[in-house]
């Protein structure tokens, strides 16, 4: 079987000729494994039999497809969002809506007219859709986005105290992430639409269930239907306990 044949048949809960494989190698466990290989770390997971192609088209790429070579070294993306290496990650050092007005909130502008910019990862990708199981992963999409803008403690006393305007905002992150999901169901040959937000604490969800379906499922779904209405497989992620808000339906949870 090709990788694109055994992902699909294993979705759809088919025999496969063995299991097949999505790595997403941490920084440092792809660099011990090239060493081991002896080959460089960008080959790391072709050489594991990784079946699946995928790159980050939304802020996920900013954090993680933008890599710096020392601790402290630093950029800032299209959303004006200044990230800095720490250890083997970008983490966010500021945040541009951290200490925003009400008017600077509503002013703010998503970087849509960088849509060609942001969709140039998917070209290596789409380019092995023949044999592999293609992916574009469009998160974070909506209360991960908030997030990564205000700052956490912002965006979550903003949900607390000011749902309306919250909400607001979390409508707009969930435009974003739409309007990507389109563009890359237009112009891709995908077998999968990657959708997610980081909503989850070690123990619990970061906000009540009811508040998450009433501010991000609303939104979440919009993304969520690009995929459906293209006729491709949907998974979504979210790192921490979100058993409390997500249930197994017609999209493909994805936790770690």
């Amino acid at each position: 079987m090709t990788p694109k044949e055994r992902v699909h048949a294993a979705l759809r809960r088919q025999p496969v000729d063995r299991v097949p494989i999505f790595m997403w190698l941490h920084p440092q466990t792809a660099a011990r494994l090239a060493r081991l290989l002896e080959i460089p770390e960008t080959a790391v997971a072709a050489a594991m039999g990784n079946d699946i192609r995928q790159a980050w088209v939304n802020n996920n790429h900013a954090m993680e497809g933008v890599v710096h070579e020392r601790d402290g070294e630093s950029h800032t993306d299209l959303w004006g969002i200044r990230w800095v290496k720490d250890g083997p990650f970008n983490q966010i050092a500021e945040s541009p809506l951290a200490s925003a007005s009400p008017k600077e909130m509503r002013d703010y502008r998503f970087p849509l007219d960088h849509l060609d910019e942001l969709m140039a990862p998917m070209g290596a990708v789409a380019a092995e859709a023949e044999r592999y199981f293609v992916g574009c992963d469009v998160s974070p999409c909506v209360f991960e986005m908030y997030g990564r803008l205000r700052g956490m403690e912002g965006a979550m006393l903003d949900i607390a105290a000011e749902p309306s305007a919250a909400g607001d905002m979390l409508r707009r992150c969930g435009d974003f992430a739409t309007a990507l999901a389109e563009a890359a169901c237009a112009r891709f040959r995908l077998d999968w639409l990657w959708t997610g937000d980081d909503v989850g604490g070690q123990q619990a969800p970061l906000m009540a269930p009811e508040t998450w379906r009433a501010l991000v499922k609303p939104h979440l779904r919009r993304v969520v239907d690009v995929g459906n209405a293209s006729g491709i497989w949907v998974a979504y992620h979210s790192c921490g306990e979100v058993r409390a808000i997500i249930g197994i339906s017609s999209i493909w949870a994805s936790t770690y």
